[in-house]
This record gives C-alpha cells, sequence and structure tokens, in this order.
C-alpha cells in the first residue's frame, strides 16, 4: 500500500509564492534604507555630498553644496557669480537636517534658513520651494550625488556659546548656536585671545552661564572613529562676547521678531552712528506686508523688503529731501547705499546685522517703540 501524500492546492501556492516574494523584497528595502543602500537613501555611515546649480532663468550663476553627516549636522555652501569675470561671493549655513515624518526621501534642513529637498530613486537631490513643492520652472534643480564628500571646511563667521571648564584641567567648550553642537576648541591664536578676554566680563554673569561669542571658525572633523577623538572647533578670528545676549536663531534660541521691531542703528561700515540732535535717531522697521519705514537720523526713508533663503532683500529705497549737516549727510549716503547692496542678514540677539558676503556693512540695536 502507497504511504498517503498530500499537496497544496494550485491557488495556496500561488498565495504562498507572492507572500514569501514580498517578505523578501521588505526586507531588502528595509536594509537599504538602514545603511544607505549605495547613496540611494538619506540614512548613511558616511558624510554625504550633493552639488548642483539652482540658479533661476536669466538670474546670476547660484550653486549649492549640500553636506550630511551621519550625527544629524548638516553644512550648506552657497556660491554667487554676479557676472563674467565677477567675483564668487560665498554664504553658509549649518544646522540639523532630518527626513520628514511619513517619508523617508524627504530632505528638511533647518539652520538659519529652513530648505526641503527629495532624494530621487537614482540617489540625486532636487530642491523644492519653501512649502515643500516642486519648483516649476524651465530648469531642474537638481544636485548631484558626489563621488567624494566635501566636508565644506571653509571658514565662516558664526556664533556660539562660550561655556567655562566645569573642572580644573578640564577644557573650555563652545556650543555653536544653529546646529546647538557642543564642541571643544582647537589650541589658536585667536582661541588663547578668547580665553584672555574672556576674564574681563564680569566674574557674576560668568557663573551665570554661557556667554555669546561672535566667531569666524571652521570645524576640524576627528582623523579616526574613536569616542575619544571628536570634532573641534578651529578659531580663525575672535571678534567679541556680547555677555547679555543669547542666540537669536537656531535650537537653543529665543523667539526673537524681525518683523515691527524698532532697527535703532549702532554702526555702520564700522564707524558709529550719529546721534540725532533734532528728531528721531536713525533706524529702520520692516512693517507686515512688506513695507519699510524708518529714518536717516535727518530724512525719513521708505522702501520695500522680502525674506528668502535667509536673504533679505531691500529694494525701492527712497527719502525725503531735508538738508543735513556734514556728519549726518555722511551717514545718510551710507545708511541708503548699504540699504540698496545687502543681501543677506544676521540676528544676534538684540542685534541685526546687515551682510554682504562675510562683511558686515552695518548693525542695528533693537529698541522700544519709536
Amino acid at each position: 500500500m502507497k504511504p498517503a501524500t498530500f499537496s497544496f492546492p494550485k491557488r495556496l501556492l500561488s498565495l504562498r509564492y507572492w507572500a514569501v516574494l514580498a517578505w523578501l523584497v521588505m526586507g531588502i528595502s528595509g536594509c537599504a534604507l538602514q545603511s544607505g543602500g549605495g547613496g540611494k537613501n538619506l540614512r548613511s555611515e558616511h558624510v554625504q555630498t550633493w552639488v548642483g546649480e539652482v540658479s533661476c532663468p536669466g538670474c546670476s550663476e547660484r550653486w549649492l553644496a549640500v553636506t550630511l553627516f551621519p550625527d544629524g549636522l548638516f553644512r550648506l555652501r552657497e556660491s554667487y557669480v554676479a557676472g563674467k569675470g565677477g567675483a564668487e561671493e560665498r554664504f553658509y549655513d549649518v544646522g540639523r537636517w532630518s527626513a520628514t515624518l511619513g517619508d523617508a526621501r524627504r530632505l528638511l534642513l533647518k539652520g538659519a534658513s529652513q530648505r526641503q529637498f527629495r532624494l530621487l530613486p537614482h540617489g540625486d537631490l532636487v530642491m523644492l520651494d519653501e512649502q515643500g513643492n516642486d519648483i516649476v520652472s524651465i530648469r531642474e534643480y537638481v544636485l548631484k550625488r558626489q563621488p567624494k564628500p566635501d566636508l565644506i571646511s571653509d571658514a565662516m563667521r558664526m556664533l556660539a556659546l562660550y561655556s567655562e571648564p566645569t573642572y580644573p584641567g578640564a577644557k573650555a567648550m563652545v556650543t555653536e548656536c544653529l546646529s546647538a553642537q557642543v564642541m571643544p576648541l582647537v589650541d589658536t591664536p585667536a582661541a588663547a585671545k578668547m580665553l584672555q578676554h574672556i576674564q574681563t566680563i564680569p566674574a557674576d554673569r560668568r557663573a551665570r552661564g554661557p556667554v555669546l561669542a561672535a566667531l569666524k571658525a571652521n570645524w576640524q572633523e576627528p582623523k579616526a572613529k574613536s569616542p575619544s577623538d571628536k570634532r573641534a572647533l578651529n578659531i580663525i578670528e575672535f571678534e567679541r562676547f556680547w555677555p547679555n545676549e543669547t542666540c537669536a536663531q537656531g535650537p537653543i534660541a529665543p523667539a526673537q521678531p524681525l518683523q515691527e521691531t524698532v532697527w535703532r542703528l549702532s554702526s555702520i561700515k564700522g564707524v558709529a552712528a550719529q546721534e540725532a540732535v533734532l528728531g528721531q535717531a536713525a533706524h529702520i522697521r520692516l512693517r507686515k506686508g512688506g513695507r519699510l519705514t524708518g529714518t536717516t537720523g535727518c530724512n525719513r526713508l521708505q522702501g520695500t523688503w522680502q525674506l528668502s533663503d535667509n536673504k533679505l532683500s531691500l529694494s525701492r529705497m527712497s527719502s525725503t529731501r531735508a538738508y543735513c549737516r556734514d556728519a549726518m549727510a555722511q551717514q545718510e549716503r551710507a545708511l541708503m547705499d548699504v540699504l540698496r547692496e545687502s543681501k543677506q542678514y544676521r540676528q544676534v540677539g538684540h542685534q541685526l546685522e546687515l551682510l554682504q558676503g562675510d562683511q558686515v556693512l552695518a548693525r542695528f540695536v533693537a529698541t522700544e517703540m519709536m
């Protein structure tokens, strides 16, 4: 007598085949997401860089380089070329990156400004608008993934909170404002100058907590993957401390409105602002709706403003034509020129800086309603 045999119906075999196939596909996809999938996913154990031209049609040449680090930090370099033979201007941003919740291919950068990208199937990035939608244009705003990472170790201006050593023999630490990263200092003459200058800050103020510092620095990446070898900050130039201020942007910053604040002129191109003998001190105010008002200290001024990607664009600047004395007239001409030339800004606690590249053109301080 032959032993009994059992066989699955053809329908059950077909279902089991597709179930196993689906399980394998899901497993492979999950492993690819965790490991980086050959550069086709945002998550990776390695530093990744994308570079591409993002100029608008008919605009000056503009390039972006975006580098993502495995620990959630990013660095960005934005390069402008005004025209043929023109000098290149560079702007930088740093901060934290993340994949959008529910969409692992949607990249969100949060630094001085907020930007969004989408990862394409072949591993490149496409830039999105501020709302996270595709940019409708004849151009393709695609950043190509680079075979070798660019650490973007350029010297850049930054703000950081200085913390004194907590015990004898410990190193001083700084917390970079936009990324909230805590780092030790590389031994440099500029770092020594900062450590010397901190002693001029009253002891009771230092005891209350970290002190805000303006620096020109770059990052020194660890040479080996060792817990004892960590990223450090290499200070190239120490500018100054702001004992009564804190970070104005970034994860550790308190809210500080740019709009509707009266920004009184503190200095322009390194020269202290003139005191108004009559009338109001020189100031600007960015009104809601894109209207700018203020005074040069002699004449009333007005114009329009627009904020996009950390670029503060001021346009249609005009002023009344009352006679101004020599020093005030010089300040007025300089202020109007700066308002037309400046394309970038930075808030420093209660201070507003108008920039051209890495150069501070004018500083303003927040004041009461004028």
